[in-house]
């Protein structure tokens, strides 16, 4: 059995278990405990993208690291069910709790290299709603 590593909160891998029952109550979702412990105590993916995951926050750090493992739902609607579950860093999975579809997909398709990190097309003012005026070149 894998040894009881703290997760990005400072609690053990046990309490995964009681930190995704308590979020499934309060989003009215189903629970798997069995499936949740199965995760927590399976053996942790290393690499998001290349990128080696950053350990677990020590006690005394009150905030995440955001290449630490987090939990996540695939669909957030179904809850934490086998088959519904994927560990994720903990930035993802902000970001997809955050962002649009269109953002996820556009995310999604930079990190598996299908389109470029950095944007080399001009920004179109209908593009997002948040442009001012054009970028001039």
């Amino acid at each position: 059995m894998p040894s009881r590593c703290e997760s990005y909160k400072g609690k053990f891998r046990s309490n995964l278990v009681l930190n995704t029952r308590r979020i499934s109550i309060a989003e009215q979702v189903q629970h798997d405990a069995g499936a949740v412990k199965a995760a927590a105590f399976s053996e942790f993916p290393r690499f998001f993208n290349g990128i080696a995951y950053q350990p677990f926050a020590a006690a005394a750090r009150s905030k995440p690291y955001c290449m630490s493992l987090s939990l996540d739902e695939i669909v957030p609607g179904i809850g934490y069910v086998k088959g519904n579950m994927r560990w994720l860093p903990l930035w993802v999975n902000a970001c997809l709790n955050n962002f649009s579809d269109a953002q996820a997909r556009i995310l999604a398709s930079r990190l598996a290299g299908l389109t470029p990190m950095i944007p080399v097309a001009r920004i179109r003012p209908e593009q997002y709603a948040s442009a001012k005026r054009p970028i001039v070149a």
